[in-house]
């Protein structure tokens, strides 16, 4: 059970007990977006509230902002935020069945389209706050004001392009 506990740190683990908790402070995210996008609103909802995959997502910010400062090479610096922006990524794609189960759902009067449409939106806005975060690090360590918005524009497009191209490809094969 210990293996599962650390593994669980970084990676998706089914055999424990997911944990739910509510978290005011984040409450302000969750007006922002209304009830009017209910995917989006139930997708937002379900990654703020559950340890799973919010936890594992600061841990995963934490982790490569930590080896990102330290990291003595201006390019490996680089790569480092671009292979833990994909490791988020990756590992929130699990976010997209987390409701499978859930026969009320079926009942929503929104296509499949807009569900998709919805995650995907809420996934990419996760992995721009993670760029955004990992850039500032980068800023930080380096004091290279050229090479920081140069990982900004990368980083970024980097986001959108594993979000709509891999991430999109992705989620129909989960289906």
């Amino acid at each position: 059970m210990l293996l599962y506990r650390i593994a669980n740190m970084f990676v998706d683990v089914p055999a424990l007990k997911e944990r739910v908790a509510r978290r005011k402070w984040l409450d302000f995210i969750l007006s922002m977006i209304g009830e009017k996008r209910t995917y989006l609103y139930l997708y937002t909802r379900t990654f703020l509230r559950s340890g799973n995959y919010f936890g594992l997502y600061v841990r995963l910010l934490a982790l490569g902002g930590v080896i990102l400062y330290f990291i003595p090479f201006l390019y490996g610096r680089f790569i480092v935020s671009l292979i833990f922006l994909y490791l988020i990524g990756y590992q929130l794609l699990t976010l997209w069945k987390h409701h499978r189960m859930k026969i009320w759902l079926d009942l929503y009067p929104v296509g499949g389209e807009e569900k998709k449409k919805d995650f995907l939106a809420l996934l990419n806005a996760i992995l721009i706050i993670g760029s955004v975060i990992f850039t500032v690090i980068f800023a930080l360590a380096t004091k290279d004001f050229m090479m920081t918005g140069i990982l900004l524009i990368v980083s970024i497009l980097f986001s959108i392009g594993f979000v709509y191209q891999y991430g999109a490809k992705r989620i129909e094969r989960l289906n």
